[in-house]
């Protein structure tokens, strides 16, 4: 249903948007293949997708563990655009993060977000210097720009 190609795209138009309004710090190029894409959120910090269609899923990877609150609000606030201007309400999605269960050696798990935050799980729930809340923004039939501004 090209879910996995628009987040994609609000991913490159969100780099692009930051490139544009910090000269001095250029981001690389995004790195795009049919199922996957690395984008560089802001010079430093690579976001990796994948498309996993088999399973309809996408996989986040955010290398840079403080960015990852920030990113998973950026994500969140991508899919309802999505889901609100383009799916006309009817994408449903579970946001599934990283955790670890301690006992014979730490594994990792993926639980759901509000697990994860009900569990404080760390570093989905930490704070950043930028804000104490995880944002969403809401932006049924927001112009892209001002939208990209918001995030």
């Amino acid at each position: 249903n090209g879910v996995f190609q628009r987040l994609l795209c609000l991913f490159i138009a969100h780099s692009a948007s930051f490139r544009s309004e910090n000269e001095d710090n250029i981001c690389k190029e995004p790195s795009l293949f049919k199922c996957s894409g690395s984008i560089e959120y802001q010079p430093g910090s690579v976001i990796h997708l994948l498309e996993d269609s088999e399973r309809q899923r996408i996989l986040v990877h955010i290398e840079e563990k403080k960015l990852a609150r920030r990113i998973l609000g950026i994500i969140r606030s991508m899919l309802q655009k999505l889901n609100n201007d383009v799916m006309s309400g009817g994408l449903k999605w579970n946001i599934l993060v990283q955790g670890q269960i301690s006992g014979n050696g730490e594994q990792s798990i993926m639980i759901e977000f509000s697990e994860a935050m009900k569990q404080s799980l760390s570093p989905w729930c930490d704070a950043d210097e930028n804000s104490n809340e995880i944002n969403i923004f809401h932006s049924h039939g927001t112009d892209l720009e001002i939208f990209l501004k918001n995030l």
